[in-house]
């Protein structure tokens, strides 16, 4: 072709049209890399170029942009790459913004000393930083949706994100909705097993969440992804869980697969069994109405 997007060292020209690129494209390392170099790259655009701090953004989100594009050897200088990416990026913004520059007269509407309000610079900082506590959790996401987190981090418009993967917007909103309600979920558990226990018991619930034992899972499943409308379900398993444990502990019942067995024959035993039975009915009959299986009366 005669218009090479890129130089003799791989790295694409600024500003290149997206017509002949490749597309966006992972190879799961993205996160850990951007989280490790960004704020070095934006820092030696900074010192190195003299432009506009938001063309510096730009640049260096362009040159993210064309990294998961060209996707350079990680085992040759593929910081130099963006550096390079992102510095002729700066070039070209400064360029078109010294190009664009003239002196107008102020119109008399107006009126003397009024000017135009800038743009919140704290609106854009949210963004960053919003985006930045994503990118922590996101390796447990799903590659899709770590694809549509990044790229919509570097780009200003979801139907932007949706023509760079080739995908419809409704499919960026439902892969960006979904990463959220993921992340929030993981941050709720996080922040759940950072808190202090307050007692043995419930140490022992938290030791069934995180880790159920084979008989727990046959009887009750794991315990349900905890989001706004889960709260019943979650708290019907619990006590579930946690009626099922205490007849195998009193009543010496240790299959490993079979969480309950058949009801035994000593009084005491056999209410904690009609106990915990209840409290597994009731755990079953909550997930079924949370999945709008039962009809409410």
């Amino acid at each position: 072709m005669g218009d090479d997007t890129r130089d003799q060292d791989g790295a694409p020209e600024g500003g290149a049209s997206d017509r002949d690129e490749p597309p966006i494209r992972f190879q799961g390392d993205e996160p850990e890399l951007y989280l490790a170099y960004n704020h070095v790259l934006n820092g030696l655009i900074r010192r190195d170029v003299g432009a506009a701090p938001e063309d510096i953004e730009d640049a260096c989100q362009f040159a993210w942009i064309q990294f998961f594009r060209y996707q350079p050897d990680r085992d040759r200088n593929w910081r130099a790459w963006l550096y390079r990416t992102a510095q002729r990026e700066a070039w070209r913004l400064t360029a078109v913004r010294r190009s664009e520059v003239r002196i107008e007269p102020e119109p008399r509407a107006r009126g003397r000393g009024t000017t135009e309000e800038p743009a919140d610079p704290r609106d854009r900082l949210d963004e960053r930083v919003e985006f930045l506590a994503a990118m922590q959790e996101l390796s447990h996401l799903s590659i899709r949706m770590q694809q549509t987190v990044i790229v919509r981090s570097q780009v200003r418009k979801q139907i932007e994100v949706a023509e760079i993967l080739g995908v419809t917007t409704a499919r960026v909103n439902y892969l960006l909705r979904r990463a959220s309600e993921k992340l929030d979920e993981m941050a709720t558990r996080r922040s759940e097993q950072e808190r202090p226990v307050a007692s043995p018991r419930a140490a022992r619930l938290r030791e069934l969440e995180d880790n159920p034992p084979k008989w727990l899972t046959e009887a009750i499943g794991r315990a349900p992804s905890r989001n706004k409308t889960s709260a019943y379900a979650v708290l019907a398993w619990r006590r579930a869980a946690l009626e099922i444990d205490d007849y195998r502990r009193d009543h010496s019942w240790s299959s490993s697969t079979n969480a309950l067995g058949p009801q035994p024959a000593e009084p005491a035993a056999r209410r904690a069994h009609a106990r915990a039975e209840r409290a597994v009915e009731q755990m079953r009959h909550e997930r079924l109405r949370q999945r709008g299986l039962l009809r409410e009366r």
